[in-house]
């Protein structure tokens, strides 16, 4: 859990108490709200287990609130008071202080909560109403039980009037709580709380009896304090007399704990509800049908409360007794129908994980569209009309439309067509106003939601980076404003080129015609197009047309980065001398060696150190047409290399090679050798020789790259002469002759 410390106090006995807030929750409470922690140490640091439930005590102060105890003191007769703030998110906070004992539990003395004593109204023939839905009744010792999550077993919970039980009083169960008859006449029934489900069953917390207008609740060990008070808050009432008595009616609860948790004996508590009794004004006969499809879509582009889109028209008719959305005629009861309330059942498919769809509703007697607020389950909204309530006029009918909206940062939870939610409406979800007309029929079962997406735009789908003249795969998706794939649409994609010096491509297309692929559910594929560049590191983009039925839609991709990747070394150039004399060191300048691509652009990091293969560059002196690849190519014609170098950055210690890495690669891409000196020895008797200057790109393992690798060798020819007596010299060919040779022969 996530656990923050916000006050410390020392206690006069030494021992520590620290208070903050915590994401734990605790025993007997679900869910995620941040809850009151407070922890005591021993003067030493370890946990003192004396307090609260091994050291801790975890305090909710309101279903799913969010709670943050922000100081803490202690009192002279070492009570605990923490104090801070609760509400639930989003919306306005109040002060929250709480009192524990001197061992962490909750002192329910101070400020003891009761919410009895207030008042209800009923309208005879109506469905029964809740007595009180928010009632708490605590034992403390009885809470201690089951870990702290309370056992009630034994407890007993009983209504009548005061004066005395009356025949017209019936009590039931609401919700989740269900009164289940006995199996034999005149027994006890079991008390349920909880929804049936497929894959749940209703726990038993308890048994019950009615006689004459007195309801006896008797629970078992199931009843925990959070099952006592649900069940208590879910009990109804209905009159069942035809005339309103002439006051309201005192409607006394008495709690007992049992007594068996101490002395004293059987303890209780009691308080009232109020119940108003009165015949309802207006006829029964007003109602809410569905108007139009039995299904809606959403789409992609509601993302706000403003953007909401209708998913559900309800139509309000007064004096409709058939059923049918439309008003029966004649005078009716003369008295409108008022709606201060209406909700409906939102079942959320479970595969859509934390989604959150919102729903407001508008109409003609709403000045300003209504958002509906989710029931703690999260599967039910509720329209709280009271300030301002819906009022159908006699023999008139509204409609009313529900719209919805999703996040646009939840939408990457859904795909183009997926069901999000059945919307499901009964008559007992709404409320009507005591005066006026009643709704008698309202039931809407199985209206789906589902997302749509309608795209507006082509987005254009590349890697950062091309190798110029290689084929990559490229997708272009039809989608909407936030990104969402329109699964429905279908039609040709043209892909051109937006920007950039290169040219475009692809297999099985003519130059200069266009390049096409078929769009399908939402996608187009490009298997085989390739991008030839004039320079390495060229920026260029790609154009995405849409033409059909996605005629329209465009779009480009990001700036992509062309990379051009040498297959062969060449020499440039034209060398500084023209003669050189065996046996002597002679320096040659004016050359120097590039790697092209297959278009013979040039490679900028021909000697990569990182990312592709990691290659270095080795010049040595070989025979005139000897192969570049080989591992050793300085075969010479009958002299020796006496020495090789003059280069800076020469990695090896072998006097008749130079090894370079890409330090010696300039910003351009070439790799000069100007400065670069050699001394080659005429063999006996030899009056002249001719050598090469062979360049070899050196893999990873230090040996030279042959096919299928990307970079070949490249040689260029040099004459040396013998000394004579008359000036001897060596003498060059007028001109430097680069060539690269594959497997098979030279190129």
């Amino acid at each position: 859990s996530v656990d923050e410390a916000r006050s410390v106090v020392t206690q006069s006995d030494g021992k520590i108490l620290i208070a903050g807030n915590t994401k734990a929750q605790p025993a007997g409470v679900t869910g995620v709200s941040n809850n009151y922690g407070v922890v005591r140490l021993m003067d030493n640091g370890s946990l003192d287990t004396s307090f609260g439930t091994s050291g801790k005590a975890l305090l909710d102060l309101g279903t799913n609130s969010v709670d943050e105890a922000r100081s803490v003191v202690t009192q002279s007769d070492g009570k605990i008071l923490i104090s801070g703030y609760t509400g639930a998110q989003g919306t306005s906070y109040n002060y929250g202080v709480v009192r524990l004992k001197a061992d962490g539990s909750l002192d329910t003395t101070f400020n003891p909560r009761t919410s009895l004593d207030g008042a209800v109204n009923y309208l005879i023939g109506h469905d029964a109403v809740a007595l009180d839905p928010e009632v708490v009744f605590s034992d403390q010792q009885l809470t201690a039980l089951n870990n702290g999550a309370g056992n009630y077993n034994g407890a007993r919970l009983v209504l009548q009037r005061d004066g005395g039980a009356n025949a017209n009083d019936r009590f039931s169960g609401l919700g989740n709580l269900s009164l289940e008859p006995p199996t034999i006449s005149g027994q006890p029934g079991r008390l349920l709380l909880g929804t049936t489900t497929s894959t749940t069953t209703p726990q038993s917390i308890g048994s019950w009896t009615q006689n004459g207008g007195k309801l006896d609740l008797l629970f078992n060990d199931k009843a925990t304090q959070k099952n006592l008070n649900d069940a208590a808050s879910s009990l109804g009432y209905k009159f069942l007399g035809t005339t309103p008595p002439a006051a309201p009616i005192q409607m006394r609860w008495q709690f007992f704990d049992g007594g068996d948790q101490g002395l004293g004996g059987e303890l209780g508590v009691s308080g009232t509800t109020q119940v108003t009794v009165s015949l309802p004004p207006g006829d029964n006969k007003s109602s809410i049908t569905r108007i139009g499809t039995t299904s809606a879509v959403l789409p992609s582009t509601a993302i706000t409360a403003a953007s909401a889109a209708p998913v559900l028209t309800l139509r309000i008719a007064d004096n409709d007794e058939n059923n049918d959305g439309i008003p029966d005629g004649g005078s009716g009861d003369g008295q409108a129908t008022q709606v201060t309330s209406l909700s409906f059942y939102a079942s959320q498919f479970p595969d859509l994980g934390p989604l959150k769809v919102n729903y407001l509703l508008s109409g003609p007697d709403l000045a300003s569209p209504v958002v509906g607020q989710l029931a703690a389950d999260a599967t039910k909204v509720n329209f709280n009309l009271n300030g301002f309530p819906l009022a159908i006029d006699n023999n008139t009918a509204e409609d009313y439309t529900v719209s919805a909206w999703i996040d646009s940062d939840q939408q990457q939870l859904l795909s183009d067509n997926k069901r999000i939610a059945t919307l499901t409406f009964l008559t007992n979800q709404v409320s009507t106003a005591n005066i006026g007309s009643q709704i008698h029929f309202g039931v809407i079962n199985g209206h789906y939601v589902r997302f749509g997406i309608g795209a507006s735009s082509l987005r254009v789908v590349a890697p950062a980076t091309f190798q110029s003249g290689k084929t990559s795969l490229i997708k272009v998706e039809a989608v909407d404003s936030n990104g969402n794939v329109d699964l429905d649409v279908a039609g040709t994609v043209t892909l051109s080129l937006g920007s950039g010096a290169g040219s475009l491509s692809a297999s099985g297309t003519m130059p200069g015609q266009p390049i096409t692929a078929y769009l399908t559910q939402g996608s187009a594929t490009f298997n085989t197009l390739s991008y030839r560049a004039k320079s390495d590191g060229e920026a260029f983009t790609l154009q995405a047309t849409g033409s059909g039925a996605v005629s329209g839609l465009s779009g480009s991709s990001g700036v992509i980065t062309a990379d051009v990747v040498a297959t062969k070394l060449a020499f440039r150039g034209q060398p500084s001398l023209s003669s050189a004399l065996s046996g002597q060191a002679t320096t040659i300048n004016g050359l120097s060696l590039v790697g092209l691509d297959g278009d013979g652009a040039i490679d900028r990091n021909p000697l990569p150190s990182s990312g592709r293969e990691p290659r270095n560059l080795r010049l040595s002196l070989t025979a005139p047409g000897a192969n570049p690849q080989s591992p050793a190519p300085w075969s010479l014609p009958g002299g020796s290399i006496q020495s090789l170098g003059g280069l800076t950055g020469d990695l090896d210690s072998n006097p008749i090679t130079i090894s370079l890495d890409s330090s010696a690669v300039a910003s351009d891409g070439s790799i000069s050798l100007a400065g670069l000196s050699f001394n080659y020895g005429l063999a006996s008797g030899s009056s002249s020789d001719t050598v090469a200057l062979v360049a070899q790109v050196l893999g990873a393992d230090n040996q030279p790259l042959l096919l299928p690798s990307p970079i070949l060798g490249s040689s260029v020819a040099i004459t040396a002469a013998a000394a004579t007596n008359t000036a001897p010299s060596l003498s060059l060919a007028s001109s430097t002759t680069a060539s690269w040779q594959e497997a098979g022969g030279t190129n």
